[in-house]
């Protein structure tokens, strides 16, 4: 349900353009640092949206703190993303993973992308710095790398409110879910853009050595 919002700022005065969620589980500094780094869009109107899935440490009361809306929704990433859905106000969603870091003007690069291609959904590109593992692991399809990386690595995906509800939001039991609502849209015939401009993934969030363990033995089965 959700609870007591962040301090007013631009995204409550006005209905937002945008509307960022971010799922958040046990990860309170990761969680502050990145929504810090959303604070700046924040203050141009967009909506950030921090969903907790039932944190045990101060996960919810950063997010409180420092998003424009928290709500507690218990569960997979994917129930997480299609809750918050019904509480965000804008028409664009941009559905993103916690320890990504959007690049510089997301809300404009969103705005150019759906309207020069006239498109209801697309992804922002990915960049993953460090070892050639990590970098791999990037590069992968979702499908190869799974329900293992779904908290690490996803790249952020945007869409119209108007298709998200018309393929029914993200399968509940997605795993992961950004890559099941992608195929949704895809098998709805919704035509799909891009932003070039990537996001990264913070140091501390990228895959860990026991992640990069269990790809390399599956990649070689």
């Amino acid at each position: 349900m959700p609870d007591t919002p962040a301090p007013p700022s631009a995204d409550d005065s006005a209905t937002p353009r945008l509307s960022i969620i971010v799922p958040v589980l046990n990860e309170a500094m990761q969680a502050y640092a990145q929504l810090r780094l959303l604070a700046p869009l924040r203050r141009c109107g967009v909506e950030v949206i921090a969903v907790d899935g039932g944190s045990t440490d101060d996960t919810l009361a950063v997010a409180r703190r420092h998003a424009g809306r928290a709500i507690t929704v218990p569960g997979p990433p994917a129930r997480q993303f299609n809750v918050a859905a019904a509480f965000a106000s804008a028409e664009v969603l941009l559905l993103t993973g916690a320890g990504i870091v959007l690049p510089a003007f997301a809300d404009q690069l969103i705005d150019q992308a759906m309207q020069d291609d006239a498109c209801e959904w697309g992804r922002i590109d990915l960049r993953i710095s460090g070892t050639p593992w990590r970098r791999l692991l990037a590069s992968l399809p979702d499908a190869i790398t799974g329900r293992h990386a779904e908290r690490e690595v996803a790249a952020p995906l945007f869409v119209s409110r108007r298709a998200f509800m018309a393929v029914g939001g993200i399968p509940a039991d997605a795993c992961p879910p950004l890559a099941a609502l992608a195929n949704r849209l895809r098998e709805a015939g919704f035509k799909a853009t891009r932003v070039r401009k990537p996001a990264r993934v913070r140091r501390s969030a990228q895959a860990s050595p026991p992640m990069l363990q269990w790809l390399g033995k599956h990649i070689r089965e």
